[in-house]
């Protein structure tokens, strides 16, 4: 059997508009996907899926980029910034109706319904990192 063969082609050399309409479609997945009342962000835009703190991170990483671009205010990206440690804060003392956590922090939440995923479950260090901002 012959192999089907393959042409090759010449990578593209992305133009500052290129590079400033992907971070615009980024921003906008990030920011239309996450939950603005605390933070999370679902694992998959597929349905009811829970929300893990790896997409949280990305998404707070987005925010100041927004900001930046001019794709949202400084003052709506803080609000979210701000709901989002919040959430963590009270998470972690067990004030949303989530199990009290001290050794370990729950790194998978439903995002809307706040249950825990079960087996979810990582060291607190950064959490608590970022909580201490939201005081």
């Amino acid at each position: 059997m012959r192999k089907a063969r393959t042409t090759r082609v010449a990578p593209r050399t992305l133009t500052e508009k290129d590079l400033h309409a992907l971070e615009r479609k980024t921003f906008r997945y990030f920011w239309s996907e996450t939950n603005p009342q605390n933070g999370l962000l679902p694992d998959s835009t597929l349905g009811n899926v829970p929300a893990s703190i790896a997409g949280v991170g990305m998404a707070l990483a987005a925010y100041p980029v927004g900001v930046e671009r001019r794709f949202t205010s400084r003052h709506s990206a803080i609000q979210r910034v701000l709901a989002t440690l919040r959430f963590f804060t009270t998470a972690n003392k067990g004030l949303t109706r989530l199990p009290r956590v001290t050794a370990v922090f729950i790194i998978t939440f439903s995002t809307y319904a706040r249950a825990v995923a079960p087996g979810s479950v990582s060291s607190p260090r950064s959490t608590r990192r970022f909580c201490s901002l939201a005081r």
